[in-house]
């Protein structure tokens, strides 16, 4: 059995919407379909005025064309990057919110990845920094090298030490931490006790 929700300030979600803080939702603004047999959740726009989107894993505004496939767990943001669009995680359509469990259980897993991505990025960032910090050193000692050449692979070196050194720079997963590490119901980043205890300071648990 399918059953469709209309999100939106005029919409028939298990929460109201309000209509000054959140005036980027239209009334009518997209709709959720659940399939309570095959336990598929669709989403899709209404013809909104400020677009439909889904938060992807990493963090970032994906908007929703036609309809897409989706989790009681995805996070959808009416208005995008507006001021007053609202973000919501797609089962309170259905449940108006009565429990956060099973986000807190998939913030924990989506911790403890960025965790370990951190830590081999650091690595990897600490070995080739003293990889390429020797490169110039060998270039000076290698027989038969003229001074040009020598001059040009010391620049080389130099300059591909600065490009894979900011490619690997950590600071971009800490971004990627604070946009994905945050609470289902209010959106406050959270801290690792919070993800630990499967609580936020606004009450979400």
């Amino acid at each position: 059995m399918k059953k469709e929700y209309i999100i939106g300030r005029e919409g028939d979600q298990k929460f109201e919407i309000d209509d000054h803080k959140f005036s980027a939702v239209s009334r009518r603004h997209a709709k959720l379909t659940v399939d309570e047999e095959s336990n598929e959740w669709r989403l899709s726009d209404e013809g909104s005025a400020n677009g439909t989107y889904i938060v992807d894993s990493r963090g970032d505004l994906v908007q929703v064309t036609g309809e897409v496939a989706i989790s009681p767990t995805t996070r959808i943001s009416l208005g995008g990057k507006r001021y007053n669009a609202l973000t919501i995680v797609a089962h309170t359509v259905v449940d108006g919110g009565s429990t956060f469990a099973p986000d807190f259980d998939e913030l924990e897993h989506r911790l403890a990845d960025l965790k370990r991505r951190m830590t081999k990025k650091r690595n990897n960032l600490k070995w080739r920094r003293i990889i390429l910090a020797l490169l110039p050193i060998v270039c000076l000692v290698i027989p038969g090298l003229g001074m040009e050449a020598r001059f040009i692979s010391i620049s080389a070196a130099s300059l591909l030490n600065a490009v894979l050194g900011s490619m690997d720079d950590p600071t971009t997963l800490a971004e990627e931490r604070s946009r994905t590490i945050v609470c289902p119901k209010c959106g406050r980043a959270l801290s690792d006790k919070d993800v630990e205890r499967h609580s936020c300071p606004c009450g979400a648990h």
